[in-house]
């Protein structure tokens, strides 16, 4: 049987989201309750980092240090 190869497709990027779709997005959780004050944190930290979702999840409080103005990315330089 013969094999026929196909031509590779060129990948394509995704599509970033719209100002206006950002700001619907983090105003959704009700930041006056515990949990969407969570949830709010949570996307702001995506937002605003790029940080993969694991990589957020994998995060401490001790990752964190609330009184620096530039905050090191533990993730950062791993795979």
């Amino acid at each position: 049987m013969l094999l026929i190869r196909t031509p590779k497709q060129a990948k394509r990027l995704p599509k970033a989201m719209g100002v206006d779709d950002v700001e619907k997005l983090l105003s959704t959780p009700d930041a006056r309750e515990t949990l969407g004050a969570r949830d709010r944190a949570i996307l702001e930290t995506l937002y605003s980092t790029g940080v993969r979702v694991s990589e957020l999840v994998d995060l401490n409080r001790n990752d964190i240090e609330l009184d620096e103005t530039n905050h090191p990315c533990p993730w950062q330089g791993q795979t």
